[in-house]
């Protein structure tokens, strides 16, 4: 999807292959403007003790579905329905406890009972998940739905560890987890905490997006990241050499940007581009002074509408995207990038045909 869309913009940006897709004229790649965002997860406030009974819930389920559908049973006093609902009161006594005088003695005696019953779900499932393993052809199932079982048995095995671990130190140590090491989501672990530092939401929980985009709003270039991005000047860098690779950074000559991508690198390295720097400036005297220029201030008041490309192009994945994983979320952008690219070229043939029309 990547080489279709670099391919895409190349012909679109091209006075050679323009005419190729129906163009009369290149699509203008001297302006551009760049911004970055949080792409956030379909997921609820990652909570510790939440992840506790997010854990208990998947081991149950693969519990219950061994033993119901495939037959299989293995000795439980006490029956996967019986094990949820205890787990679940348990999460039902952490959250009153915020209400009590003595909350904080109470929230940590209702973890540790949830510790324990979570470490004993945990055995049982790897009980059933040993039975399954060796009688797969008494299931009545076939090998690859074996496998995804398994695979959930062992995803949610490995997780139980840490989450148990991180509960207790936040809970009970009254330590705090450094970012890189928190679970988010025991469903989907390629997740950072983004500070956005946002009216209402200072921190959003998701991976960096950055998004390039040309004045009338046609997308030179975008990214998401799987790791905790970069600081926005290192974006735009990365931006620029990989807009190299299919030849519209060569016809830059003007790069808007807000303050965050006011660094001294950014600066030196557009200058030996020879691409005018227009983002904003840090300094408010600096700034005082280049808003005379009446190009700057035409710059700024238009880099205001990439937030609404921002916004229009979260929104077409339902504003929290439900794909799970940096796999398959990082296809949904490619696709979301591709398809904007050709609504935007099937408009603008459009208007050309009008005015040929009216003509």
């Amino acid at each position: 999807m990547r080489e279709i869309f670099e391919l895409l913009t190349e012909v679109a940006c091209s006075w050679e292959h323009c005419t190729d897709i129906g163009l009369s004229a290149p699509v203008d790649s001297s302006f551009c403007l760049v911004d970055s965002t949080c792409l956030e997860a379909n997921i609820h406030y990652p909570t510790d003790w939440v992840l506790l009974r997010d854990v208990s819930r998947t081991l149950l389920k693969a519990i219950k579905l061994i033993r119901e559908k495939g037959g299989l049973l293995n000795r439980m006093p006490h029956g996967p329905d019986q094990l949820a609902a205890r787990m679940n009161s348990l999460c039902q006594e952490m959250t009153l406890s915020h209400r009590r005088v003595d909350g904080i003695k109470l929230r940590k005696k209702v973890l540790r009972k949830m510790k324990i019953l979570l470490r004993k779900i945990g055995k049982h499932a790897q009980f059933h998940r040993a039975l399954l393993e060796s009688r797969q052809k008494q299931a009545d199932w076939s090998p690859r739905q074996v496998a995804n079982i398994l695979v959930r048995i062992d995803k949610a095995l490995e997780q139980l560890p840490d989450v148990i671990h991180h509960a207790h130190e936040r809970i009970i140590g009254g330590l705090k987890i450094k970012s890189e090491e928190k679970t988010l989501s025991t469903h989907d672990l390629d997740l950072h905490p983004i500070v956005r530092k946002k009216a209402g939401k200072e921190i959003e929980f998701g991976n960096g997006l950055f998004l390039a985009e040309n004045f009338e709003g046609f997308l030179l270039d975008y990214k998401l990241y799987k790791e905790y991005p970069p600081a926005d000047g290192e974006q735009l860098l990365e931006s620029l050499k990989r807009q190299e690779q299919y030849n519209t950074a060569e016809k830059l000559k003007m790069v808007v940007g807000n303050r965050q991508f006011d660094t001294r690198k950014v600066s030196e390295t557009l200058k030996e581009y020879g691409i005018e720097d227009m983002n904003c400036l840090r300094n408010p005297t600096r700034l005082k002074e280049r808003s005379r220029d009446p190009v700057f201030q035409m710059a700024q008041k238009r880099r205001s509408g990439t937030e609404a490309r921002i916004a229009i192009f979260k929104n077409n994945g339902g504003r929290r995207w439900r794909a799970k994983g940096y796999t398959h979320r990082n296809i949904a952008v490619s696709f979301a990038a591709l398809t904007h690219n050709l609504r935007w070229l099937a408009r603008w043939q459009m208007a050309e045909a009008d005015i040929h029309q009216a003509a």
